[in-house]
């Protein structure tokens, strides 16, 4: 097959969060198992710089298209590539079907519109996205009613990452036979050496390593990580990595009324490295988020060796249960969170528990099985 990938953030720009990696490494393993995969996207990298490196990723071919504004593209989400409709007009040309990442943006709109004209079918994978939750509550109700309604009407079929997603896309409106569960993959991650992040932050052998590693906004739920870690008086320290969306000057006034500032440590945003070794050197992540329809970061640290402990509302603790490693704890519940958190600090990392975790994920969550059920889905979509 021939086919279009859209979206308006690509790995390797990681302050996008997940969706930015997983529509890379989907198309990629699309690629890889014989198809012809073309991905436009925008030329987003963080909040002070535009990407800067090669087109190409691999044997992919990447169309970075320049946005207005790189300052709306990353604090407001609002991309404004130029030239897109020319630009996509071309790669329809030669496209069997398009696959849109995210929902609310121009460039996706764009190749929505410009896909239906030539009567070549589009789904679309949320991410997350189309239920209206977290910010800009009005500004999305008014894209809807303008803009983004008429996709969801056309579209031929939509990507749920997990049965809650799933859940929350019904309720949306979407009509359930046109969504297909499909999970997101974890690539196989290659582990440094334990202890350079302890070293690089003076944290001791002897301290326990509690991280929390996600965007630093209220539905991740740190507000109440840091409430629980406040009441915990085991010698422990709290990491909290993660780009600031707006939310850290809120979290830090929370941890200065609680006079824990000598107990954390705020590491800012982690590259793919210090990601891995954060998570290696960690004896716990924490990661109480609402509204997680899947929680890769939950996965990568049960790669890591790592235990993790979820909110339980969304597709994280769904998945979280599948694989075993972890504590599910309810949104906003501090009782909880201390009872979990203390429980780990007070043990060694259960290796057999966290092994048989590792082997679930690779034989579940792996882009080639993830691949081959989305190339599927674009063969019934593309039935008359």
């Amino acid at each position: 097959m021939k086919i279009l990938i859209a979206t308006p953030f690509l790995y390797p720009a990681t302050e996008y969060g997940g969706a930015a990696r997983a529509a890379y490494f989907l198309a990629s393993a699309l690629q890889e198992s014989g198809h012809t995969v073309t991905v436009v996207t925008t030329d987003v990298w963080d909040a002070a710089n535009r990407y800067q490196g090669s087109a190409n990723h691999s044997s992919l071919e990447v169309v970075r298209l320049k946005n207005i504004s790189n300052h709306l593209a990353y604090h407001y989400q609002f991309y404004t590539p130029i030239s897109a409709a020319q630009r996509v007009q071309k790669l329809l040309a030669t496209a069997e079907i398009a696959h849109l990442h995210t929902y609310r943006n121009l460039l996706n709109d764009v190749v929505a519109r410009l896909a239906y004209k030539s009567r070549i079918p589009f789904i679309v994978s949320g991410h997350g996205t189309i239920p209206i939750i977290e910010r800009f509550h009005t500004a999305k109700r008014i894209y809807d009613g303008m803009i983004g309604n008429w996709q969801l009407e056309r579209a031929s079929g939509f990507v749920a990452v997990s049965e809650a997603e799933r859940s929350r896309m019904k309720e949306f409106g979407l009509p359930a036979n046109k969504i297909r569960t499909i999970p997101n993959g974890v690539e196989p991650l290659e582990l440094p050496p334990e202890g350079r992040f302890r070293r690089r932050w003076d944290i001791g052998p002897d301290e326990k390593l509690v991280l929390f590693l996600g965007k630093i906004t209220p539905r991740k739920g740190l507000q109440h990580l840091v409430e629980a870690f406040s009441r915990i008086r085991d010698r422990a320290r709290l990491v909290i990595a993660g780009n600031d969306m707006g939310y850290g000057p809120e979290v830090d006034r929370k941890i200065a009324q609680l006079g824990i500032e000598n107990r954390i440590i705020r590491a800012g945003f982690l590259n793919d490295t210090e990601k891995l070794e954060a998570l290696r050197d960690a004896h716990l992540t924490v990661y109480p988020s609402v509204h997680e329809v899947f929680g890769l970061v939950a996965l990568e640290s049960l790669l890591c060796g790592t235990p993790v402990i979820v909110g339980d509302d969304d597709g994280a603790a769904e998945i979280i249960r599948k694989t075993g490693g972890a504590d599910v704890v309810s949104w906003g519940n501090i009782d909880q969170l201390v009872a979990a958190i203390t429980k780990h600090l007070d043990r060694p990392k259960n290796v057999e528990e966290l092994s048989g975790a590792r082997d679930f994920i690779l034989d579940h969550y792996n882009w080639k099985m993830v691949a081959s059920q989305t190339a599927n889905f674009y063969q019934d979509c593309l039935k008359p």
